[in-house]
């Protein structure tokens, strides 16, 4: 028998309009699963975020703010200031400087929020040694993982992980002004800015989700 749709819905509190609605879906539910179900983050323990102003990055940022974890995050310098405001306990703009040098050793998770990391050697220099690296995309290479012992994994969505659970807890925290939704953009959706937001997506797009509409 297939989980009931139910399991999935959740009523979206006064003040947030559809749009913000639809841009917390995925990126919200992602950061939530990450650090309530395959994380086991201590309060202790210093979490470094990379790709800190896209939308899974600046959820997980908020998410562990409220927990009272340490963050480092890295970005680009434009979206500096948004990302600090989020609670970063430092930043490190990676179109200016070296995120790898600057908190080298410092992690004791790594959290790749970027599209996709390639090689991942600034991740893995951050990484204390015997740290936990987190991938939602690609890990980095094997011969690169074989040089700093650790705990290598790509985040994968499971079905014990509860849509509900994650949003009734996001849902809470945006009524309590403990977290916030970007959206860059709402535009119509027609073929013309459908493939636009396509191309911007594949570049380096300011903060905020990109939102389709219809009617």
């Amino acid at each position: 028998m297939g989980v009931s749709t139910v399991s999935k819905v959740a009523k979206i509190p006064d003040g947030m309009s559809w749009t913000e609605a639809a841009s917390m879906v995925m990126t919200g539910i992602t950061a939530y699963n990450v650090i309530h179900h395959l994380l086991t983050i201590q309060p202790t323990d210093t979490v470094m975020v990379e790709g800190a102003s896209g939308g899974v990055g600046t959820s997980l940022i908020q998410l562990l703010h409220q927990k009272g974890i340490r963050v480092l995050a890295s970005a680009s310098k434009k979206n500096e200031e948004m990302v600090r405001k989020l609670g970063v306990t430092d930043f490190s703009a990676y179109d200016q400087e070296d995120p790898g040098e600057k908190f080298k050793n410092q992690a004791d998770i790594v959290i790749d929020a970027t599209k996709g990391s390639i090689k991942g050697e600034t991740g893995i220099q951050i990484m204390k040694e015997e740290g936990h690296y987190v991938a939602l995309n690609e890990l980095p290479s094997l011969e690169l993982r074989q040089k700093k012992l650790g705990f290598y994994e790509n985040f994968v969505p499971r079905k014990e992980y509860s849509d509900q659970e994650a949003l009734t807890y996001l849902l809470d925290a945006y009524q309590k002004g403990h977290y916030q939704i970007f959206v860059a953009q709402e535009l119509p959706a027609t073929l013309e800015n459908l493939i636009w937001a396509h191309q911007q997506i594949e570049g380096h797009p300011s903060a905020g989700k990109i939102v389709l509409t219809y009617g």
